[in-house]
């Protein structure tokens, strides 16, 4: 009895001290998913986003509004007359309702025209992620201006 409750003891310690870890390479990992598609938006790269994101995707954007689908949201990537010059995230939180969801949070500022009109230089950002057939993909993305 003895050895069964060291045995839970040590593996309860595993989870407690391993759970923070996993989190933070979630976080990290999806942070950098989050700007290599801020990127590949700003490059143009529609393809990019069609095999990071599911096929019923959806999205808000400041400037733009609703885009439902992935196919019609990498045809406005490929399509946008946008520049960005510079972009950049502060304030990222992870929340994980479910061990496959995963909902990032943060504040964007960037520098981007689209047809010579300045899109909000400061937005909160929330990106949802879920895990499917082992991959994170890209589910939804909302961002509201707030400067």
């Amino acid at each position: 009895m003895k050895k069964s409750l060291t045995s839970l003891a040590a593996a309860l310690l595993l989870l407690v001290v391993t759970a923070p870890l996993a989190a933070a390479d979630l976080k990290a990992d999806l942070l950098a998913r989050e700007k290599q598609s801020w990127k590949d938006w700003a490059d143009k790269k529609g393809d990019a986003f069609r095999a990071s994101a599911v096929e019923d995707y959806v999205q808000v954007v400041a400037g733009f509004g609703p885009s439902t689908g992935r196919e019609a949201v990498a045809k406005a990537i490929e399509g946008h007359d946008c520049v960005m010059k510079s972009f950049a995230f502060t304030g990222v939180t992870l929340r994980q309702p479910a061990p496959n969801v995963a909902v990032l949070n943060y504040v964007a500022t960037q520098d981007t025209t689209c047809g010579g009109v300045a899109l909000p230089k400061k937005v909160f950002s929330t990106a949802m992620w879920i895990q499917k057939d082992g991959k994170w993909m890209s589910y939804s993305y909302q961002e509201t201006p707030i400067d």
